[in-house]
């Protein structure tokens, strides 16, 4: 996988520049991410569903996470973050664009 570029943002989410993901955590810089929580309901019951980040991740390694989450890449948009459920959890789906 290479370096992720997102956009960076100010505090009123105007595009200021692209920047490398390291560069933008260590420096606290404003930018998207993708968030996707999967649920399923069993006799009534709804359970919300995690994924165990690997032990070989840097950040918070073998603890629950998202159902599928990640950065948006620059220039993109927030239903070109369905990728990221592919990259997480290894299921293809397609967005569905509502409104305008």
């Amino acid at each position: 996988m290479g370096t992720e570029i997102p956009d960076i943002y100010d505090s009123e989410m105007n595009h200021r520049d692209v920047c490398e993901r390291g560069e933008v955590h260590q420096k606290g810089y404003w930018h998207k991410s993708f968030h996707c929580w999967f649920y399923q309901i069993e006799n009534g019951a709804v359970f919300l569903l995690f994924q165990k980040r690997d032990w070989r991740k840097y950040i918070f390694p073998g603890l629950l996470d998202i159902t599928a989450a990640g950065h948006l890449e620059a220039g993109e948009r927030p239903e070109q973050g369905i990728r990221e459920i592919h990259e997480e959890v290894g299921l293809y789906l397609a967005a569905v664009r509502a409104g305008p």
